[in-house]
């Protein structure tokens, strides 16, 4: 529990730092009405407090060490928070006037340097900083037993998104008249987005990746990583009282997209798993060495 407060208090800093360090260009994303400043300082300890909830547990049930599994978690918590929100921002773009190209590359390079200030600590406070010298890499698949057990899934699992995707915004989201009045109707052809999806379902693969390999061997952490990185992380930001989006709508949005990318995080769990008995993911490092002069029998 130590570690963990610790943790937070460390990223509660660190984010204030970086959004005063990098403000951005519209003034109408930085202010906050007199009665919503309680709600948001809660929000941002709820925030932060999920945040560091969720990579801290993650890197905890990690087999991976070191320098891989801080550009593996940088990489994927990145891609996952940060990256895929802004493609579909750019997507609904019309509906958000006043926001400029500035604020979303602003954004992203947030997103980054949150990324690369915060992962790194957890992992030295978490004692995963350094790779143990006593342990040798063990039997690794190549790429070839990659590609030939999940080409199929990486293929077909974003067509599952796109069902996904649809079927809870219009079951969930579409049918708050809010919703429906905020984005208008018409506001993009249907044909574009369902090719645009299935990329998107394709990148969600993409930047959990590494978190599928450093959990490879760990079926239920696995699940309950994904879960939270495609579920809970990427939606913990709409607990943010902000001008773009008015609790009306983030309310809508925060059911919507938890269900939809918790249950895909859910099935790439399921169907990303290297079925090759007595292998295990590339760069598993054991959390502790084995140091005994004892051979096995």
């Amino acid at each position: 529990m130590g570690k963990y407060l610790l943790l937070f208090v460390a990223y509660l800093v660190s984010f204030v730092l970086v959004s005063t360090l990098l403000p951005f260009e519209s003034d109408t994303l930085q202010q906050v009405s007199a009665g919503e400043e309680k709600t948001a300082a809660l929000a941002l300890l709820v925030y932060c407090a999920v945040h560091t909830a969720i990579i801290s547990y993650v890197m905890n049930k990690a087999s991976w060490r070191g320098m891989p599994l801080i550009l593996g978690l940088i990489v994927a918590t990145f891609g996952l928070q940060t990256f895929m929100p802004q493609i579909e921002l750019f997507i609904f773009r019309s509906a958000f006037p006043s926001l400029s190209n500035y604020d979303i590359g602003m954004m992203l390079l947030r997103g980054l340097l949150d990324k690369v200030l915060f992962v790194p600590l957890a992992a030295i406070v978490l004692g995963k900083a350094r790779p143990n010298r006593a342990t040798r890499l063990k039997s690794s698949p190549g790429f070839g037993d990659y590609f030939r057990q999940w080409q199929q899934p990486f293929l077909m699992l974003p067509a599952v998104y796109v069902v996904l995707y649809f079927a809870f915004g219009y079951y969930v989201a579409w049918q708050f008249a809010e919703v429906r009045s905020f984005y208008g109707v018409g506001t993009v052809d249907n044909g574009p987005l369902v090719l645009l999806q299935y990329v998107r379902g394709m990148l969600w693969i993409v930047f959990a990746f590494p978190v599928i390999l450093m959990l490879q061997n760990r079926q239920r952490e696995l699940t309950i990583g994904l879960v939270l990185l495609l579920g809970l992380l990427v939606v913990a930001s709409l607990v943010f009282p902000n001008p773009l989006m008015p609790a009306s709508i983030r309310g809508p949005h925060f059911v919507e997209v938890l269900l939809s990318n918790s249950l895909y995080g859910f099935f790439i769990s399921r169907l990303f798993v290297l079925k090759s008995p007595g292998r295990h993911a590339m760069l598993d490092f054991p959390e502790r060495p084995n140091n005994s002069l004892q051979a096995d029998v």
